[in-house]
């Protein structure tokens, strides 16, 4: 693990119990409880988050952060740590911990082309929160510690889907030392052994 991969999850760790949350309040509006559905929750759990760290930034020791522009980004937010000199760009996920295991849509493929295309070398990092629902009425939001985190040009595995136009890979996947460039060497062979072409200009 990195010294950028550390220092994330070390953060992440920090404010886990500081972001639990309801979901509805009061929980009469849902008399026979909430469903478990992470897409109900998803987005909301990541506004929790974002929020959280952009009103404590003294708090967690942050030199600098800066939320996205728009909810269509490959990144949620940009943060930067006293003591590491690069500018870090995040894009938090949630994931039920009881969910089945499956490759999880990481990333519009075009998207992240083009982020990667305006940003050379840019250090751009997935952290995996993983949750539970707890209470009477299934209504509250606990995450856990074992929050995974990578860098996505590092992914040792993963799968471009034809329908849907995404980078897939497993939450747990292995992180492996390569470059931007190789990167897209794989994007380039990946294409050419399926049946559509993403990106044109690879």
């Amino acid at each position: 693990m990195n010294k950028i991969q550390n220092e994330l999850q070390k953060l992440s760790r920090r404010i886990l119990n500081e972001i639990a949350f309801e979901v509805i309040n009061p929980e009469s509006k849902i008399p026979l409880g909430f469903k478990k559905h992470t897409r109900s929750i998803s987005w909301l759990a990541e506004q929790v988050i974002t929020q959280h760290l952009e009103t404590n930034q003294k708090k967690y020791d942050l030199e600098f952060f800066e939320t996205s522009k728009t909810d269509i980004s490959v990144y949620d937010f940009k943060i930067k740590f006293k003591d590491i000199k690069e500018l870090i760009y995040v894009n938090s996920k949630i994931t039920w911990i009881q969910q089945k295991k499956q490759r999880n849509d990481m990333s519009s493929i075009k998207k992240l082309f083009k982020f990667y295309e305006e940003h050379k070398n840019v250090k751009l990092f997935y952290l995996i929160f993983p949750f539970e629902y707890f209470g009477p009425k299934g209504n509250k939001i606990k995450f856990l510690e074992n929050v995974t985190c990578g860098e996505y040009i590092k992914m040792k595995d993963f799968y471009l889907n034809p329908r849907n136009e995404h980078l897939q890979a497993f939450y747990e996947v292995e992180n492996v030392d390569r470059t931007y460039s190789e990167f897209l060497e794989i994007i380039k062979t990946k294409q050419k052994k399926g049946n559509k072409i993403f990106i044109r200009d690879l």
